[in-house]
């Protein structure tokens, strides 16, 4: 839960200081999920005695990064009723990306039409946390219970 709550904290603070456009303030929440799940994955193996194996460290890890991204879907779903002018900036940012990447008129046009549909628009954002926060969540899972996991005794 603190995760969760430190990662929508960042995320709002991204967005009331205006630097949703900012490429290197995004890394920020997914370096507090990486750094989360780590600290999570210590807290675990010091509530076990410091004795813990790969498997229930990795357990630990998943469980934690399942709970932050039902957070953050609720979030998600939340955040757009508060503060509906971030699908209007989403969408400009999704723009000017478009126009960089030498998209077509027609083609920016259909796919600002597609991201205008609010439905398909939550969508859009619950596969992002499905696609970066759950696979940065796994990652850091898998390095944090090989780095912590109680040694073999010979």
């Amino acid at each position: 839960v603190l995760i969760a709550t430190a990662f929508v904290i960042s995320h709002l603070l991204i967005y009331l200081t205006g630097k949703s456009d900012s490429l290197s303030a995004n890394y920020i929440p997914l370096l507090i999920l990486f750094l989360g799940v780590f600290l999570s994955n210590i807290l675990f193996k010091k509530n076990m005695d410091n004795i813990a194996v790969f498997s229930e460290l990795f357990g630990n890890g998943f469980k934690t990064i399942c709970l932050v991204c039902l957070f953050m879907i609720v979030w998600i779903l939340i955040s757009i009723q508060i503060f509906p002018d971030i699908k209007t900036i989403d969408i400009e940012i999704a723009k000017q990306s478009m126009i960089s990447a030498g998209y077509t008129n027609v083609e920016l046009q259909e796919g600002i039409l597609v991201l205008e549909n609010t439905n398909k628009y939550y969508l859009g954002k619950i596969q992002l946390v499905f696609k970066v926060y759950f696979a940065i969540g796994i990652i850091a899972s898998l390095i944090s219970s090989l780095l912590f996991k109680t040694p073999k005794s010979s």
